[in-house]
C-alpha cells in the first residue's frame, strides 16, 4: 500500500481545505485548490485576546457568546458554502452560542464561536435592507429599537433576517453575487429548519417573532423569484404564485394572534398601517374606480363557480384599498418615490382559493394579478421586486392570448409608457 505523503499542516488554511485535510497554499482571495474545484474559499478570523468585558449584562437585547462547550456543527457558526454545496438539512441550532438567549450569555469567548460575517450581515439589515423596504415608511431608530429585541429573541427569526441580509447583499454587491446568494440560501434553509423546531401555538411570547418572520419569508420569496428570473424568466410566473402563498402566511400568524399583537411592543407598527389604510378607504380616485369596475365587470361575465368568483371579487376588493393607499400618498408626499410598506397588503390578504385558480391559470385571476403588477411595476426601485410587475404583464399577456387582451390593456399601457419615457 502506498504510503500517504506527509506535508506541513497549515493552521492558517482556509477552512474548505481543513475540512477536506488537504494542504491550503493560503493563498487570498482564494487558495489554489479553492479554485481549481469552483469552490467558495473562506478563511476563519484571526483569534483575538480574549478579553472579558465590562459592560454591564442590563436587557435581554444584550449579546454576547457562550464558552466553547456549545456544538461546532452549528452552522450558523461555519461559512455558508459547506451547505450550500450540499443543500442537506443543517443540523439543529438549539447549541448555537449567537442564538443562546442573552441572559445566560458569557462575555468571553473563544474566536471559533465568532463569525465576522454574520456580524456584517446584521449590521448591513440594520443600516441597508430595512430601509430598502420601507418598512413604516422610514425605518428609523425608534423603530429599530422595537425590532431588534424581537428578532434577537427567537433563533429563526434571526436566521431569516441574515437570510434576507445576505440576498439584499447579492444585489448591492454583483461582483460577489453568487457567494451572497449561496449564504441566503444556507441561512433561509436553517432558519426554516429552527423554525419547524420551534412551531408550536402562538402565544404571548412568540407572536412577534412569527408575525416579523412569515413578512420578511415572503419578501425572501418574492427576491429569490426575481434573482432567479435572469436566468429562467418563463418560470417566473409559477414563482411569484408561490411567494403569494408564503407571504400569505401572515395573515395566519394576525388571524389567530390579532388580539396580542395589539397589546405587543409592535402595536405601533400595526396601528399607523391600520390607519394608513382607513384613511385611504374614504378616497375614491379615478384610478381605482376605473380599474375596479373594469374587474367586477370582468367577473359578471365570468364562467366560474360562486365560491370561485367570490374570492376573485374579494381580491378585486383588496386590490381597491392598494389603489386608494397609492392616491394617498400621492397626495400627501410630492415626490416621485413612493412609499412601500402596504404593497405587502395584498398578498396578505388574498384567499387560497384565489390563488389555487392562479396555479390553475384562470383568466380571470390572472386579469387581476395583473393590475396589482401595475403597482409592483411602479416601486420597481425597490431590490426585492426590480422587474416582477413588468415580467408578470408580459407573463400573462403571452399566456392568455388576444381574446382577452382588452382587460389587460392598463397593465401593458403602463409598461410600455415606461419604455417611452
Amino acid at each position: 500500500m502506498a504510503q500517504r505523503r506527509t506535508h506541513r499542516k497549515s493552521k492558517l488554511g482556509c477552512q474548505d481545505c481543513k475540512r477536506r485535510h488537504i494542504k491550503c497554499d493560503e493563498g487570498r482571495p482564494s487558495c489554489v485548490n479553492c479554485t481549481t474545484t469552483e469552490r467558495q474559499c473562506v478563511y476563519a478570523p484571526p483569534c483575538p485576546r480574549r478579553v472579558r468585558s465590562t459592560l454591564p449584562h442590563t436587557s435581554t437585547t444584550d449579546v454576547g457568546y457562550t464558552s466553547a462547550t456549545t456544538s461546532p456543527s452549528s452552522t450558523l457558526l461555519l461559512p455558508a458554502p459547506e451547505l450550500a454545496h450540499s443543500m442537506s438539512t443543517p443540523p439543529s441550532l438549539a447549541a448555537s452560542p449567537l442564538l443562546t438567549p442573552a441572559s445566560s450569555l458569557q462575555y468571553s469567548a473563544p474566536c471559533s464561536n465568532l463569525n465576522i460575517r454574520h456580524m456584517e450581515l446584521l449590521s448591513n439589515f440594520m443600516l441597508e435592507t430595512a430601509p430598502s423596504l420601507n418598512i413604516v415608511g422610514m425605518m428609523d431608530l425608534g423603530l429599530m429599537r422595537t425590532i431588534m429585541p424581537v428578532v434577537l429573541s427567537a433563533p429563526y427569526l434571526l436566521l431569516q433576517v441574515l437570510a434576507l441580509s445576505a440576498l439584499h447583499l447579492s444585489r448591492t454587491r454583483p461582483g460577489q453575487a453568487g457567494m451572497y446568494h449561496a449564504e441566503a440560501t444556507s441561512l433561509q434553509i436553517e432558519a426554516l429548519t429552527s423554525f419547524d423546531n420551534h412551531l408550536e401555538n402562538i402565544n404571548g411570547e412568540n407572536c412577534e417573532a412569527m408575525l416579523i418572520f412569515a413578512s420578511f419569508l415572503g419578501i425572501h420569496s418574492l427576491g429569490e423569484a426575481v434573482i432567479t428570473s435572469k436566468s429562467d424568466a418563463d418560470g417566473f410566473l409559477d414563482r411569484f404564485v408561490t411567494y403569494l402563498n408564503l407571504h400569505r402566511g401572515v395573515q395566519t400568524v394576525t388571524a389567530e394572534a390579532w388580539a396580542l399583537l395589539l397589546r405587543s411592543n409592535i402595536s405601533p407598527m400595526l396601528h399607523q398601517a391600520s390607519n394608513q389604510l382607513n384613511a385611504a378607504a374614504s378616497h375614491a380616485p379615478e384610478r381605482a374606480t376605473s380599474v375596479t369596475d373594469k374587474l367586477n365587470r370582468l367577473l359578471d361575465d365570468g364562467d366560474m363557480s360562486a365560491e370561485n368568483k367570490m374570492a376573485c371579487r374579494n381580491a378585486v376588493s383588496r386590490l381597491k384599498m392598494m389603489y386608494q393607499v397609492e392616491y394617498l400618498e400621492d397626495q400627501s408626499v410630492k415626490t416621485q418615490q413612493h412609499s412601500s410598506e402596504l404593497i405587502w397588503a395584498w398578498p396578505i390578504l388574498l384567499s387560497g382559493i384565489y390563488t389555487d385558480q392562479l396555479q390553475r391559470r384562470q383568466p380571470e385571476a390572472l386579469i387581476i394579478l395583473c393590475h396589482y403588477a401595475v403597482l409592483l411595476h411602479e416601486r420597481r426601485s425597490m431590490w426585492c421586486v426590480d422587474n416582477a410587475g413588468r415580467m408578470l404583464i408580459e407573463s400573462v399577456t403571452k399566456s392568455l392570448g388576444s381574446y382577452w387582451r382588452q382587460w389587460l390593456d392598463l397593465p401593458n399601457e403602463v409598461i410600455m409608457n415606461t419604455f417611452m419615457s
